[in-house]
């Protein structure tokens, strides 16, 4: 019989995979099964089960699955059309992106019903409505990810990565790089962007540079947003010295203990300032090598692990 059976669609940024995996760390028989492959190309991911699409399979059915599972574990804030809830299971849903952001009142009226507990991944979704809900960060896969302290240039090398241009901000981070570029410290940096790649291309992408700038977006369609995501905690598990926003700081610190080691910049002229200040000095390179520490202190797989135990699956196996 397993333990979880985790069950997504598409799956983004991979997550609700590392999270399966965090759980196994705990000693757990985990299945996780999802709809699509993930276009970044991850080398492991969740089973892509055909039932999803319609096809015929070898693989148990996906209702056999769900009977045979103690916990049933929804990821992306999404669960199966006519889904029966059945009794004696525990339930647990888990919340991290737009479909919540702009949808929580239905999403919680659903699954507030049956739910035993939530996973928020991002502190601006906490307090929406989700029922027994719990604070917990992507984790990252620090023996993968190991970080390049060496530099590539005597210039001080600017990333910016968007997965989606529209959501990280990418047009207000240009318009600040065009200031630096036509200000005196035009000769002092270079500036690097590109759009989707695969995750291990972008990983050597973001190596490459000193600082790494994720996101600068304050909300999105209205809604309130400027957290940071995966790419920051993947970035900084590389030593890089990343700025991205954040409203929420106080929330981390109350929920972690520490304050985040990235650096802060929740508008454009703070965003300037921080790069005009960091650009002509060499302090950013311990910055590098302090974000890594704090990865592997609070986001690794094994501690997000220990977190998913205290918060959420202690109380239920």
């Amino acid at each position: 019989m397993l333990d979880v059976l985790m069950i997504g669609e598409t799956d983004w940024a991979n997550t609700g995979f590392r999270f399966s995996r965090c759980l196994r760390l705990l000693g757990l028989d985990v299945l996780m099964i999802k709809a699509n492959y993930h276009p970044f190309m991850y080398p492991e991911q969740a089973i892509v089960h055909p039932q999803f699409m319609g096809l015929p399979s070898s693989l148990p059915s996906i209702e056999e699955l769900i009977d045979s599972a103690k916990v049933i574990h929804f990821v992306g804030s999404v669960a199966l059309k006519d889904m029966p809830i059945i009794k004696g299971k525990k339930y647990v849903v888990q919340h991290g992106g737009s479909i919540y952001r702009e949808n929580h009142k239905e999403i919680n009226d659903y699954f507030n019903s049956f739910c035993d507990a939530a996973i928020i991944q991002c502190p601006d979704l906490l307090g929406l409505g989700a029922k027994n809900e719990h604070l917990i960060y992507y984790p990252v896969d620090t023996d993968f990810i190991q970080p390049v302290y060496e530099r590539k240039s005597e210039k001080i090398i600017i990333g910016h990565f968007p997965s989606n241009p529209a959501v990280k901000g990418t047009e207000k981070i240009e318009g600040v790089i065009k200031r630096l570029q036509d200000s005196y410290l035009k000769d002092k940096f270079e500036y690097r962007t590109g759009g989707r790649v695969s995750w291990i291309k972008n990983l050597k992408r973001m190596s490459e540079c000193d600082i790494i700038i994720e996101t600068l977006q304050p909300e999105i369609n209205g809604k309130k947003y400027g957290e940071w995501g995966n790419t920051a905690l993947e970035a900084a598990a590389l030593g890089r010295h990343v700025l991205t926003n954040t409203g929420n700081k106080y929330i981390y610190e109350r929920e972690y203990g520490d304050s985040p080691s990235i650096g802060v910049v929740n508008t454009e002229n703070e965003l300037y300032d921080k790069l005009k200040v960091t650009i002509p000095t060499p302090f950013y390179l311990s910055y590098g090598r302090n974000a890594r520490y704090w990865v592997e202190k609070h986001h690794s797989m094994q501690s997000t692990a220990k977190r998913l135990s205290e918060k959420v699956y202690g109380g239920l196996l």
